[in-house]
């Protein structure tokens, strides 16, 4: 259950769109209560519990999942969140140095002016969102976002200098457009946090790093 009715119904609607395709199990959704009704995933540890140094093979099996989720369909693009929406927050003035603000700005930009084909994104795909469901790795807490996949990658990032490179040769994927959408959602989230009174340290040693590379 949650405050926010219209996030649980987004995370409903994610979770529909996810059947078959690596999501856990919704069982029931009361839009009125702000309730979701969840299958139980057992053993139910999590990727993070499963894999603490989060290195080579975690980011293997992020990359199993993430592939998996982005092959559902997007039947109803109206009923999500758009991405570029999403991240909007970099567009205004905060408490992040002006510098990452504007880089940011930059490379939000340069990603939306050259799109490529959207799936729908779970918006929050760090290792403890990530459940072993007997056999297989199951994914929690969608947000709902329709944009390109490669956002959903920042989370699992620890070390972009060796994580970037790894993902990218997985995925088959342009390392520097990875790193851009990183750097784009880190300094999202971080200026996020710094609004609303919470620890950002973490976050901001992650920008720092990618604005080295």
């Amino acid at each position: 259950m949650g405050p926010d009715y219209d996030a649980l119904s987004k995370e409903a609607e994610a979770l529909r769109a996810y059947k078959g395709f690596g999501g856990i199990g919704l069982l029931e959704h009361d839009p009125e209560k702000g309730a979701l009704l969840l299958e139980r995933a057992l053993p139910g540890i999590s990727l993070k519990s499963a894999y603490p140094n989060q290195g080579t093979e975690a980011l293997h099996v992020v990359c199993r999942i993430m592939t998996k989720l982005h092959r559902a369909p997007i039947n109803e693009l109206g009923s999500f969140y758009a991405l570029q929406d999403w991240l909007s927050s970099v567009d205004t003035e905060g408490s992040l140095p002006q510098s990452y603000l504007e880089k940011a700005r930059a490379l939000k930009k340069q990603l939306f002016d050259t799109p490529e084909k959207p799936v729908l994104l779970h918006g929050d795909l760090q290792y403890d969102n990530m459940l072993l469901d007997g056999e297989n790795w199951v994914a929690i807490d969608p947000k709902g976002i329709v944009g390109e996949s490669y956002s959903d990658i920042w989370p699992i990032i620890r070390n972009p200098l060796s994580d970037i490179p790894l993902v990218a040769n997985i995925l088959k994927a342009d390392p520097n457009r990875i790193r851009n959408w990183c750097f784009v959602n880190g300094v999202s989230v971080a200026k996020w946090h710094l609004e609303n009174n919470l620890d950002a340290e973490v976050l901001l040693e992650y920008i720092r790093k990618l604005d080295c590379l």
